[in-house]
């Protein structure tokens, strides 16, 4: 599948992400917030070597996970938990490990089935370098010509040091993994070697199961719209290539992979029906539902200027850091540059900028004035609460990234008086969003000057960023947005080496 793809410098990057990862495995680190479970048990530090703070807003991880894992461990990973209230079954847990056959399609916890300490190591570099390949290879795969690998790379970094991944602990990510994961598996089935598009089409089959066991849907939900468009455009772009015969069998193959994933699923909810009837009587998650609407317009732009990042009081952007995070999506800059000047762009870019554009402003649409309840029902966002669409915004933003660059490389698209009134007309829109959010709005009048000045700091630097994104200077600008997301998230989540065996001294 990626033997077109796999060149010196791409099998370099590959093999540093994977002595990365076995030196992380080796000293079992990981991100979770061990001490934050430890310090309110008033319990000893036990010798766990931590850099960085423990956070303690991060609950689902130590006041839930923790737990659950040290009582697995217990348990010896059973199905069914007697040590939790009266028996738990964790076989639809997306984070909790169990000794059945649905963990084959769970590879996030295979580390699990050793001990606690590999278990957590395994999971937050399996997400996080994950995530980190998966872009990477998206990139090398659908837009070729984009640049070269290292700066590839450099949008890899940036997507997994946004603030949404890092300040939910990586919880959102599995999703997204599998997702990409797949959409590259489906691009395989159509290799014209049989050893690559039978390999591809075990893998997609796979990938699919995992993406729906991650039993999470307001993640799953998104990643699947955006699996689902990408698969349409790979297949778009094969059908021009491939004669129409050729092209239905590898298509046919594609769909009789999603039918066995969705066939084993069905297998798996049979077999745990009472477990999930139960589920789905309750309040949250079984009965929630919900119709978009209601996000303030401030809410969406502050994406675009990082304004949370030096505010203290959340409660103003969602209530905490995490449901604040988003995505740096440059909005409305992406949009107008992919929309107006698509018809010179070539193609496949130029398809793809139209169908993700249209899909980002229809997020937009059901963040701020809802959607029907019959298309909540059929999208499956009616089980997904409007806030946590910003990773698929996420994504979106990436993917017209890519597009913007991969036509305007040679900065072929703007002559120099649109390059000219379009810089203009992003530093304005910065500066009005800045003094309506800090000078004009209720909410954040009263924010203290340092945090106004830091903020403005932090515009100014999205605003030359914009800057070449309107010039095309890819190189630039993947080094800069890559270095100013690390810079503002990598110290978020502490570097942890263990810690699994203190948590078991305390079972």
């Amino acid at each position: 599948m990626f033997s077109k793809v796999m060149s010196s410098n791409k099998q370099r990057f590959l093999l540093w992400v994977l002595i990365l990862l076995a030196i992380n495995l080796i000293f079992k680190t990981h991100g979770y917030s061990i001490h934050a479970w430890r310090h309110p048990l008033e319990i000893k530090e036990g010798g766990v070597l931590n850099i960085g703070p423990p956070r303690g807003i991060r609950g689902d991880d130590w006041i839930v996970n923790f737990t659950f894992w040290r009582m697995q461990e217990r348990a010896r990973a059973g199905t069914v938990n007697s040590l939790i209230g009266y028996g738990q079954d964790f076989s639809l847990s997306p984070f909790v490990f169990v000794k059945h056959w649905s963990s084959v399609f769970k590879p996030h916890l295979w580390g699990f089935g050793l001990n606690i300490n590999l278990g957590m190591s395994w999971l937050w570099n399996f997400l996080s370098l994950g995530a980190l390949l998966v872009i990477y290879f998206s990139f090398r795969v659908l837009l070729p010509n984009l640049g070269s690998s290292w700066i590839c790379g450099f949008l890899a970094i940036t997507f997994l040091f946004s603030n949404f991944f890092q300040f939910w602990s990586l919880v959102s990510v599995p999703s997204f993994v599998y997702a990409g994961i797949a959409l590259l598996a489906f691009r395989g089935v159509f290799s014209n070697c049989f050893r690559h598009w039978a390999t591809s089409s075990l893998l997609l089959v796979w990938t699919l199961g995992a993406l729906g066991f991650v039993f999470y849907p307001p993640f799953q939900v998104p990643s699947i719209h955006l699996l689902l468009l990408g698969m349409a455009l790979i297949a778009y772009s094969e059908f021009r290539k491939h004669p129409p015969q050729q092209f239905l069998f590898k298509l046919l193959i594609g769909v009789v992979t999603g039918l066995v994933a969705i066939a084993i699923f069905c297998l798996f909810l049979y077999e745990k029906q009472d477990v999930v009837r139960t589920m789905l009587s309750t309040v949250y998650p079984g009965r929630r539902e919900t119709l978009g609407g209601g996000l303030s317009l401030i809410r969406i732009i502050q994406d675009s200027v990082f304004p949370f990042l030096v505010i203290s009081d959340f409660s103003k952007l969602g209530g905490n850091i995490c449901e604040a995070a988003g995505f740096l999506n440059f909005l409305p800059l992406l949009i107008f540059l992919n929309l107006a000047f698509r018809k010179k762009m070539p193609q496949p870019a130029g398809i793809v900028a139209l169908v993700f554009t249209l899909y980002q402003l229809f997020i937009f649409g059901w963040w701020i004035f809802g959607i029907p309840s019959w298309l909540a029902k059929i999208t499956g966002l009616n089980m997904v609460p409007s806030v946590r669409a910003s990773g698929v915004l996420g994504v979106t933003n990436m993917v017209l990234l890519g597009t913007w660059f991969y036509s305007n490389q040679n900065d072929s698209l703007l002559n120099s008086v649109q390059r000219s009134w379009i810089k203009r007309g992003w530093l304005l829109f910065l500066v009005l969003i800045w003094i309506a959010i800090f000078c004009l709005s209720a909410d954040f009048r009263g924010v203290p000057w340092p945090q106004k000045l830091a903020s403005f700091i932090l515009v100014t630097l999205v605003f030359f960023l914009g800057k070449k994104i309107i010039e095309g200077k890819l190189a630039s600008f993947a080094k800069g947005f890559a270095a100013l997301s690390v810079l503002l998230t990598f110290f978020f989540n502490p570097i942890v080496f263990g810690g699994g065996d203190s948590l078991m001294e305390a079972s």
